[in-house]
């Protein structure tokens, strides 16, 4: 009796079990043109591997803006930009979504064009780029002679935005919430981010275009 009683208090802490704790459900992709695709979700998958080659590159070719939806307590939540195209992906723990918006015209726009939402669609924060700290970003830096973070970049195409949002593993071996930062159209650093406070946090890696 008393290893029941102890498996019911665990069981009543854990997060999963908690009420009204649902996981964000059928996040998809859709265009103007009526194409709805949607998106696998988890570690290193490809995000459209529940479509074909075919449906995958007619929606990627399409010049027709891309927007989201998905699925939280039976209700469907939808994210349009008249202006733009959003791609976004739910984090690790199925409670937010990080949209990320793209182009100069956006309703977010650079630098400040990724907005985490919670699951029920309410707006939770807006990303700030941190100070980079990337070797090849710091040269470009130094070549430019910007600041850091280089804000005056923002301004032009390519110049400084976040680009993507993904899970990462840690060399803990834990999945983590991941964004790529694009700095010059050419220059990538990756960071930790805390979906919860928006922080921006450990430097992950870097790469190039």
């Amino acid at each position: 009796m008393k290893n029941a009683f102890l498996l019911l208090f665990i069981l009543a802490l854990l997060p999963s079990c908690a009420p009204g704790n649902k996981a964000i459900e059928k996040i998809t992709q859709f265009n103007d043109e009526g194409m709805v695709i949607p998106l696998k979700i988890g570690y290193r998958v490809n995000m459209f591997d529940n479509v074909s080659k075919q449906q995958y590159a007619a929606y990627i070719n399409s010049p027709s803006k891309q927007s989201v939806s998905w699925v939280y307590h039976g209700r469907k939540i939808i994210l349009q930009d008249q202006n733009s195209s959003i791609t976004a992906y739910p984090s690790v723990d199925l409670q937010y979504v990080i949209a990320i918006y793209k182009g100069l015209e956006s309703e977010n726009k650079p630098p400040c064009n990724a907005v985490i939402y919670k699951a029920d669609g309410t707006l939770h924060t807006v990303l700030k780029i941190p100070v980079l700290q990337s070797e090849n970003i710091l040269k470009r830096i130094s070549f430019n002679k910007d600041s850091n973070p280089p804000f005056e970049s923002s301004s032009f195409e390519g110049g400084l935005l976040f680009d993507n949002y993904d899970w990462w593993k840690n060399e803990q071996g834990i999945i983590i919430d991941r964004v790529r930062i694009i700095y010059d159209r050419d220059w990538i650093e990756w960071r930790q981010l805390n979906v919860k406070t928006g922080e921006i946090g450990a430097y992950i890696g870097q790469g190039k275009l």
